[in-house]
């Protein structure tokens, strides 16, 4: 065996050179940030969501609780702070009525999620009365 061949395979067995080792590095670091991007990017998401979902349950029991029969609808009208930093905010607004029929109400219900986004939805109401 010559002398260069022992010298090659003597480096060859010797590991990892120093530039092997830092672009191994920087690849799994860059990687690494790509990572934790993409997990507090869900994070984010996840939270919104949740939030949306809070929103849409409040709002649709304060909706119910409206537009079930009970008392008059211009009773029902208001702010609500739901605790959790949402709000709610109920309106109603008298439709009128048709010979001698019952009263018609649209009554809207807004809640407004902590991260600032707000979610509505109406409904129509006919309320007799005294049919409470």
């Amino acid at each position: 065996m010559c002398l260069l061949t022992r010298l090659r395979a003597r480096r060859a067995s010797r590991g990892f050179s120093l530039i092997e080792v830092m672009a191994a590095l920087a690849i799994l670091s860059i990687a690494l940030v790509a990572v934790m991007q993409l997990f507090s990017s869900s994070l984010r998401t996840t939270r919104r969501n949740e939030d949306v979902t809070v929103s849409m349950l409040q709002a649709r029991a304060l909706l119910e609780e409206a537009c079930s029969p009970g008392p008059a609808p211009m009773d029902m009208e208001g702010s609500l702070d739901l605790g959790g930093g949402f709000g709610a905010v109920r309106d109603v607004e008298a439709l009128g009525a048709e010979d001698g029929g019952p009263e018609l109400y649209e009554i809207s219900v807004t809640v407004v999620r902590p991260g600032g986004g707000k979610l509505r939805l109406t409904c129509t109401r006919a309320y007799h009365e005294g049919s409470e």
